[in-house]
């Protein structure tokens, strides 16, 4: 009886970690797995991984050389709208006192009428 306690739990747990409902299901699903453990796979599993970081390790360099870029893309527009700006702020004293006197001009012509 007591055996049948601790069978069950261990029964349950395979079950759960291999989606298997029976232990000769879980046996062969985790035989399946430990032959993945393979020195030669997983010298051809080491193999792939270093590729991929590599591949990811290019992206990433190619990324931030695109977002500097977009940087500076962005920092010569503004620039050039800076320098267009630039202009007009000269000249917007000029005509805020065309404007004051032009109100002045308008308040006199009120009162006149």
């Amino acid at each position: 009886m007591r055996t049948s306690f601790i069978i069950a739990p261990f029964q349950s747990s395979l079950c759960l970690e291999t989606n298997s409902k029976s232990v000769s299901g879980a046996l062969s699903v985790l035989l399946s797995r430990t032959s993945l453990l393979q020195p030669s796979h997983l010298d051809h599993v080491e193999g792939r991984l270093a590729v991929l970081v590599q591949k990811m390790n290019e992206v990433a360099e190619k990324k931030a050389a695109l977002d500097d870029q977009e940087k500076q893309t962005k920092l010569n527009e503004l620039y050039d709208l800076v320098q267009k700006c630039d202009g007009m702020a000269a000249a917007l004293p000029e005509i805020v006192d065309r404007l004051e006197t032009l109100q002045g001009l308008h308040q006199q012509g009120l009162v006149v009428l």
